[in-house]
């Protein structure tokens, strides 16, 4: 069973499968054949596969119903399977208001609030207050950007050990969406750093736009997925009674497309591609029994 966000429905890679692209019937899960869960599937023949992940997903997605037409993905579960995989908690700590809040564009875009995201620190208070909600270890509730309650990682992890109490879970990690080094960015005397991303370039009307991102913008999303990588491995090691691995992210890993698709809404399906074939790749690598990608929890 393929369970998770839109790193396991596979986001950008259209068409998608008929019924989750409606927004009519409130349904945009954009579930692709191209996505990792399938790739997996075929690769290692796991055998028939449930395939519930939706873009946009929040961990209460998993346990209650986004809509009638959407129901809860835990629910879905047949309790006989002997595999599961999810990527969860990205949409929890906000990364998309995140990435919004950090990219710079040089005409007024969609919401884009400019550069200096990393000095914003009632962004980071917020978004380290949904991480803490996630792991487990700030007990005060906390919601969703949008107002969805955010549910316990360890608690998620439970209650498809309930559904399915012989499969083995795979929860896998976010990665970075930038590089670390300076060097893989352009020098720009308009960014606070001096050092900038582009993102997208094209037009808007008469006008030339350029989308971007600063380093030090660009690094404080990097470290908050880190510590959103260290709050689903602390729900592991709480997760009682349960076979669980965490797949965590490794340098072949590459930037998901919604951080360009965020703005030109035409996501780059090669890039694309590569993220789902190296999500498979973190899976064969536990395999290969790597201990530099994986951390496993069994009981």
């Amino acid at each position: 069973a393929a369970l998770g966000d839109s790193y396991s429905s596979g986001e950008g890679l259209a068409p998608y499968e008929p019924g989750t692209d409606d927004p009519s019937q409130m349904n945009t899960c954009h579930r692709s054949d191209q996505a990792y869960p399938l790739l997996l599937d075929g690769a290692r023949r796991l055998g028939p596969m449930l395939f519930v992940a939706c873009s946009g997903a929040v961990t209460d997605n998993l346990i209650n119903e986004l809509n009638p037409d959407v129901p809860a993905q835990i629910s879905e579960i047949p309790v006989d399977a002997k595999t599961v995989t999810l990527t969860i908690g990205g949409n929890d700590a906000g990364f998309g208001d995140m990435v919004k809040k950090c990219i710079n564009a040089t005409v007024l875009l969609g919401g884009l609030h400019g550069f200096g995201c990393s000095k914003n620190v009632q962004l980071a208070l917020d978004t380290i207050r949904r991480i803490g909600a996630l792991s487990g270890v700030y007990h005060t509730p906390a919601t969703t950007p949008e107002g969805h309650p955010i549910r316990k990682i360890a608690d998620v992890l439970a209650a498809i050990h309930q559904q399915a109490p012989g499969a083995h879970i795979y929860l896998a990690g976010y990665p970075h969406l930038f590089g670390s080094s300076v060097s893989t960015f352009q020098h720009a005397s308009n960014a606070p750093s001096k050092y900038s991303c582009t993102l997208a370039f094209g037009t808007a009307g008469p006008f030339s736009v350029r989308v971007e991102i600063d380093y030090a913008d660009a690094q404080f999303l990097n470290n908050m997925a880190d510590i959103l990588d260290g709050a689903l491995r602390y729900g592991i090691s709480q997760a009682a009674k349960a076979d669980l691995t965490l797949l965590a992210p490794g340098d072949g890993i590459v930037m998901h497309p919604w951080t360009a698709d965020l703005v030109t809404r035409n996501a780059d399906a090669d890039l694309t591609v590569q993220q789902e074939r190296a999500l498979v790749m973190r899976f064969h690598r536990f395999e290969q029994q790597d201990g530099s990608y994986d951390v496993a929890t069994t009981t």
